[in-house]
């Protein structure tokens, strides 16, 4: 879905009746045809062409209105999300063929308190990856959490590795 608001790029409101929206798509579609318009218009006239048949057809419009689409099952609801991926993977172990994201891995890194406060870069040495260097923001101790995406243990069958989730922990001071 495009990251355009519909019912503006149609000139309507959101409670605009099926004979409104129709009648905004005509003069759109008009507008931005490219026979008149010209090619340089064809992305925009698609893109009308698809709000049309979104806000035209009642229930694709309900799950456009709700901002997503309707889930057709559990697992379709879970696979949406890798967080989803590893919970099915727990759910269904006796699928030895099935891809299994890795597991995610969870380690505390002390920083000193001038890291913390100004930010600055740290490395990493982790067994079986190359050196990381992780650059640590001003104030993190605002957000002491860092994900680093597929550092994790690796997936099965070709499925990505999990991530590796860091906290920040201030070094105590001798």
């Amino acid at each position: 879905m495009a990251d355009v608001d519909y019912y503006t790029l149609l000139g309507i409101s959101r409670n605009a009746s099926p004979e409104q929206i129709k009648k905004a798509f005509h003069q759109k579609a008009r507008e931005y045809h490219p026979d008149r318009a010209g090619h340089k218009s064809t992305e925009a006239f698609r893109l009308i062409a698809k709000a049309y048949e979104t806000l035209s057809d009642q229930q694709k419009r309900q799950a456009y209105d709700l901002g997503f689409m309707p889930v057709v099952s559990i697992r379709d609801l879970y696979e949406r999300h890798p967080e989803g991926k590893k919970v099915m993977a727990i759910m269904l172990p006796s699928a030895p063929a099935a891809k299994q994201i890795g597991l995610d891995l969870f380690m505390v890194v002390k920083v000193n308190k001038q890291l913390m406060t100004h930010g600055g870069n740290i490395i990493l040495e982790l067994s079986n990856h190359e050196p990381i260097v992780l650059e640590i923001p001003q104030n993190s101790q605002l957000r002491p959490w860092c994900r680093l995406p597929h550092l994790g243990t690796s997936g099965k069958n070709g499925a990505d590795a999990g991530s590796l989730w860091l906290k920040l922990e201030l070094e105590e001071e001798e």
